[in-house]
């Protein structure tokens, strides 16, 4: 969300009617990259809700349908080759579709996990979600994108219990490879918004 409303306001700017061809050529990379993301925070929930259905003994089926985000994105990925302002259009109405879908998501597993799970379980299935990470899995730079908004938005104490989470191990993926996935995510965003503040300075 944090980085969606970055690329809002560099639009309400219309900086992208003047960014360089190089620009529009990270614009198309940061959105394949984005869509990747999603992928891998769907991956996440997948995960997740497996753990809570071991933890509860009770199935948990929540379907989510991406078709409208599905098809804004690959609008936008084609206006990549238009006209700019076509190409600002379709980036906002791919975040629309997106943000419709993750509200009315998080309404129903909300409802869903208040009925069966207590605060301490929904934590266990937290930690043990995010401590069979491997670091090889690229669903890992999504944790990345959580310590970077939680940095911006949360306490430093937040951010600890958050921390806590993980074991050594995965706190070592965290800094490594996950990271740096997150760092090349973030120098996309740079290339095409010189007023784009970076959260990667929480990390070095």
């Amino acid at each position: 969300m944090q980085d969606m409303s970055r690329v809002r306001s560099f639009i309400a700017k219309e900086e992208l009617l003047s960014a360089s061809p190089q620009g529009i050529i990270a614009v198309a990379k940061w959105l394949q990259r984005f869509d990747n993301h999603v992928r891998h925070v769907v991956t996440l929930k997948e995960y997740l809700l497996e753990e809570r259905t071991l933890i509860a003994a009770v199935g948990h089926k929540v379907t989510t349908l991406y078709d409208a985000y599905d098809e804004a994105m690959a609008v936008a990925l084609e206006k990549v080759h238009d006209e700019r302002r076509d190409l600002s259009d379709a980036v906002l109405r791919m975040f629309d579709e997106l943000e419709k879908i993750l509200k009315d998501e998080v309404t129903a597993v909300k409802h869903l996990i208040t009925q069966t799970l207590t605060e301490k379980e929904e934590y266990e299935a937290l930690s043990t979600l995010f401590n069979e990470l491997t670091s090889d899995d690229e669903c890992g730079v999504i944790v990345a994108h959580l310590l970077g908004w939680m940095h911006n938005n949360m306490s430093e104490e937040d951010v600890r219990v958050f921390l806590a989470l993980f074991n050594a191990d995965v706190q070592d993926r965290i800094a490594g490879e996950w990271m740096r996935m997150y760092a090349s995510y973030l120098h996309l965003l740079d290339e095409f918004s010189v007023n784009y503040e970076s959260s990667l300075s929480y990390f070095t």
